[in-house]
């Protein structure tokens, strides 16, 4: 290819653009082909539409570095299964994607998750002195092997419980090798605001330029506030230096808000949309739920009876196993979706799942 005067150029082949826009590839900088470009090289689905170029790694979830001690959890599981990550160095994945050659060219970012999940014990607590300095370690392996930057997830429950300053220890190593941050916030709801000034204080501290991945106001009480939430960008220190993009994620933009009371055990993440907890042999365990959309109740023994005492009819049936119940928000609460769910439970044994739809 060659760029300016070709007037006096010759080709093997001419094609007659007369009425047509002739422009450079498309940049889709906001996706998880992190798998997909090694298992689809030809990416018929990117090029077909005129992208060339694929920025992965987003919302805190990259294909590598990963060391995983069981099967993905939520969110890495978009990814694939276990089986999709044995990359536990980023220069392997680099490695591997030189091999397949894919058709369009890939930019990679590094995910605050996936780190979490190879360094921290415990996903639910911020990281250790030692954790943290074995995160950015890895992250300064990354970033020499080719990452273009961090990204994080702060609203998914694998990130959440890392504080701000967790976070800028990394954005600090990233920034030292000219990368950037993008960041899924850690609240697009009621605090939206709140996550913004924490991810320009990443920014800020770590020195290094922001993408701010799903700019939105999720959740009925919050719509009609992206005009406020626009001019606290551009009113901001960084009016002029934060990207973002439109709103995408799981439970189709709606987060499930879980505040659980009474004598349940055991509770196991399933998605984000998605809990499972084992309840006592007594009466009276109680549940507050925020869901934007219908709430699937299902039981999986024998519950003798449910209630909602907040407008919503629930019941189980204490003789098939697999009985479930739906609740649907009703039109006096489309504000305030809370539901409060009374269970009564045969015996401990019972456990029940809780579903936003």
């Amino acid at each position: 290819a060659a760029v300016g005067d070709l007037s006096g150029a010759s080709a093997d082949q001419t094609h007659d653009v007369a009425g047509r826009a002739l422009a450079p590839g498309f940049i889709d900088v906001h996706t998880h082909d992190d798998n997909a470009i090694l298992r689809a090289p030809d990416c018929l689905a990117k090029i077909s539409q005129g992208v060339t170029t694929v920025v992965v790694g987003n919302c805190g979830i990259s294909a590598a570095p990963v060391r995983l001690h069981g099967r993905p959890p939520e969110p890495l599981n978009l990814l694939g299964g276990r089986e999709d990550f044995p990359f536990e160095d980023f220069a392997q994945y680099v490695h591997a994607v030189g091999d397949v050659g894919p058709a369009v060219n890939v930019a990679a970012l590094a995910g605050h998750t996936s780190l979490r999940i190879s360094h921290v014990g415990d996903l639910a607590r911020v990281a250790t002195a030692r954790e943290s300095l074995a995160m950015q370690t890895d992250l300064e392996r990354c970033m020499a092997s080719g990452a273009i930057g961090l990204s994080t997830g702060l609203a998914y429950p694998n990130a959440l419980a890392a504080s701000t300053q967790e976070v800028v220890g990394l954005a600090k190593v990233a920034a030292s090798a000219g990368g950037l941050y993008t960041t899924h916030l850690r609240n697009e709801f009621d605090h939206i605001l709140d996550a913004l000034d924490e991810a320009f204080a990443i920014g800020a501290e770590g020195g290094l330029p922001v993408v701010v991945s799903h700019l939105k106001c999720a959740g009925p009480q919050n719509w009609g506030r992206s005009a406020e939430v626009l001019a606290a960008i551009e009113s901001s220190p960084w009016a002029d230096r934060v990207e973002f993009m439109k709103s995408a994620g799981l439970s189709d933009g709606f987060r499930t808000q879980w505040n659980f009371h009474g004598p349940f055990s055991d509770w196991t993440f399933v998605d984000s949309s998605c809990f499972e907890a084992r309840a006592d042999a007594r009466s009276g365990n109680e549940v507050n739920v925020a869901c934007g959309r219908s709430l699937l109740i299902s039981k999986t023994a024998g519950f003798s009876q449910s209630g909602t005492p907040s407008g919503c009819s629930c019941e189980f049936s204490s003789v098939h196993p697999l009985a479930r119940t739906t609740i649907a928000p009703s039109a006096a609460t489309e504000r305030d979706r809370g539901r409060t769910v009374r269970i009564n439970a045969a015996s401990s044994a019972d456990s029940v799942r809780f579903v936003c739809l």
